[in-house]
């Protein structure tokens, strides 16, 4: 993951690091709101060791494309959420993610999210406590994660390894995290944990190689599925049908694999197997049972 620079407002910046212990339950995300160009997360580091204009407010992490700043222990409140005393400011830890026009966007959203993931692990937070600022005050806020609330929060693995580089006063060091195995009870979950796609539709083929048939999505075939994943290998691909292999006919030889020889179906396996505009001459069904033998 991208680096993390601590670079702590000073004590007597009561407006900005107010000094109220804190065991974190939350995980607030922000969006900074200011696309200006250089306004990445070093510029919003000086803005707070500076400050702030005089403003009553302080964070945790400002995170862009390529690093990480730390403004605040996370074990002390700050000023964000906009909730007073609630537990927005006194009971979350921070962060807001960069969107200057010269910056990559996404990449600095793939660094939060890394950045989330290790702080769920260190402080026991689960996913569903990783929120957008929209929930303590009702601001528009993150605005360019909104309207993607759920992609982003899939996104977030925090079984998997990562390492965590973090510089103080200029001294560097790198540590990796272990994951935990996953043991919950979510496919999606499951699936982010080892790295494979959750999607829908990689779901639905998975789902067809254990052997689960006609999968629609639903909790138990999730179950199932989750299940399968984790106590066996997949179902065995069926073998393929050899058929009558001496035949000359393509009619007899779907009879004798099973398959309608309807001319209807012969179309389809005809386009199915490349052969266009079948119309069931004795050329065309000759190549088509070609293909279909392989």
């Amino acid at each position: 993951m991208a680096k993390i620079i601590q670079k702590f407002i000073s004590k007597e910046q009561k407006k900005q690091r107010p000094g109220y212990s804190m065991a974190p339950k939350y995980i607030t995300v922000h969006n900074t709101a200011n696309a200006s160009k250089g306004a990445n997360a070093e510029m919003h580091a000086r803005y707070l060791l500076n400050g702030a204009g005089g403003r009553t407010v302080g964070w945790h992490f400002t995170v862009d494309d390529k690093e990480i700043y730390q403004h605040l222990p996370v074990n002390e409140s700050g000023w964000h959420a906009g909730d007073g005393n609630g537990a927005g400011n006194r009971q979350s830890i921070g962060i807001e993610i960069c969107e200057n026009s010269d910056g990559n966007f996404e990449k600095a959203v793939a660094n939060a999210q890394d950045l989330i993931e290790k702080l769920m692990r260190d402080h026991n937070i689960p996913k569903s406590n990783v929120v957008p600022h929209k929930k303590w005050t009702g601001k528009n806020c993150p605005h360019l994660l909104l309207g993607r609330w759920d992609s982003f929060i899939h996104g977030i693995n925090p079984e998997k390894t990562v390492v965590v580089e973090t510089q103080v006063s200029g001294v560097s060091s790198k540590k990796p995290t272990a994951p935990k195995a996953y043991t919950g009870n979510s496919i999606v979950d499951y699936l982010n944990s080892i790295g494979v796609s959750s999607t829908y539709g990689n779901r639905a083929k998975l789902a067809a190689q254990y052997g689960i048939s006609g999968y629609a999505g639903t909790a138990a075939q999730n179950t199932q599925l989750l299940n399968a994943m984790r106590n066996g290998k997949p179902a065995p691909k069926p073998a393929a049908k050899k058929g009558d292999q001496k035949t000359s006919s393509i009619v007899d030889y779907l009879k004798s694999i099973g398959e309608s020889s309807s001319f209807a179906n012969r179309k389809k396996l005809a386009t199915k197997y490349g052969i266009k505009n079948y119309s069931g001459t004795a050329a065309q069904n000759t190549q088509l049972l070609k293909k279909m033998r392989g």
